[in-house]
């Protein structure tokens, strides 16, 4: 509940808005073509830095150590990387949630990729993996469509920051702190939803 004392007057001073038609069309423009700019920076720098990641362990790590092969020989990957790795830390989660024991290291690599990169890259490795024939029973693609149906990643805590940040640079503060918060509590209620929908799934 807000604890803070606030403008009950809900007046938009004149400066925010504009004083005529054009003037609110160029601020308007302004301030979405700062939102837009923001989202299409983060989406960018965070998918830049997975596979700046996915160089360093496969390439460096990987290769150095022989962890590659030991990987390609186990596995269905082709060696150290986020999706490897990513997928088996959320694969206990994949399983508590129901989804077939076949798939829960390919689901829970779904699951990581949506949260530390975003839902757009999830959905096409969901698409590649089913087109591939990866994936082995049709319930697991229905409750990875929709554990990816959300915005919580990483990528949308920068964006709340740097975007609703740059409209309201008063509550940029609040937004920080909130923003772990947020995705939490997003990606709880994914879960949750596709663990309804694997309850009724034959």
């Amino acid at each position: 509940p807000e604890t803070e004392n606030f403008d009950r007057s809900m007046q938009v001073s004149n400066d925010k808005v504009g004083c005529n038609l054009f003037e609110a069309i160029s601020n308007g423009t302004t301030d979405g073509l700062k939102l837009a700019v923001n989202v299409g920076a983060m989406l960018l720098v965070f998918t830049a830095l997975i596979y700046l990641g996915n160089y360093l362990l496969h390439d460096f790590i990987g290769s150095v150590t022989g962890l590659n092969s030991i990987i390609v020989e186990n596995t269905d990957y082709d060696g150290l990387t986020f999706q490897f790795l990513l997928g088996y830390a959320f694969a206990p989660i994949a399983w508590l949630m129901g989804v077939p024991s076949d798939d829960i290291v390919l689901v829970g690599q779904l699951l990581g990729e949506k949260t530390i990169l975003n839902e757009f890259y999830a959905y096409a490795t969901l698409g590649e993996l089913k087109s591939e024939h990866l994936i082995l029973h049709e319930k697991s693609i229905v409750m990875a469509t929709y554990i990816l149906c959300g915005f919580a990643n990483f990528a949308s805590i920068g964006i709340q920051i740097g975007g609703i940040g740059t409209l309201a640079p008063s509550k940029k503060s609040l937004l920080s702190k909130l923003g772990l918060y947020a995705l939490l509590g997003g990606t709880i209620a994914c879960l949750y939803t596709a663990s309804i929908v694997g309850m009724f799934y034959i």
